[in-house]
């Protein structure tokens, strides 16, 4: 527990590197902690942008609870209708247009999002050995 929380200061400090080694070294300690692993995903997301992006929108959306979940995702698509036709009510087809590709992208990243993050953290961890006794 102890280096996982220093891990977490390391990382909130910056130190990114050092953060990473002390996430490994909990993890040559006990391979199924769920909580290394946790500590894992943060560096990632610090060190990519783009899945960094995901990783705190879903941090966001799943501290909400299932139904303040749905209707915030309903809200998101109304929001977006409705923007997208006052858009096109005022003859800004192009606005409307650029809003929906906006949309459009939203929706691909959050689709893709968890199985690209998955992928670069398994990645990360496959280069990982245990120790010998373990």
């Amino acid at each position: 527990g102890a280096i996982i929380l220093m891990g977490h200061v390391l990382l909130r400090r910056g130190q990114i590197r050092e953060a990473r080694e002390h996430s490994l070294w909990a993890l040559q300690q006990d391979p199924s902690s769920v909580r290394a692993l946790h500590l894992m995903a943060h560096i990632k997301a610090r060190t990519n942008p783009f899945l960094g992006l995901w990783w705190r929108f879903n941090a966001v959306m799943t501290r909400l609870g299932e139904t303040r979940l749905i209707l915030a995702m309903i809200l998101m698509f109304v929001v977006y209708r409705v923007g997208t036709q006052v858009l096109k009510d005022m003859e800004l087809g192009t606005a409307a247009m650029w809003l929906s590709f906006a949309w459009l992208a939203f929706v691909i990243y959050t689709w893709i999002g968890p199985t690209l993050f998955q992928r670069t953290l398994a990645k990360e961890l496959e280069g990982f050995k245990l120790r010998g006794d373990f």
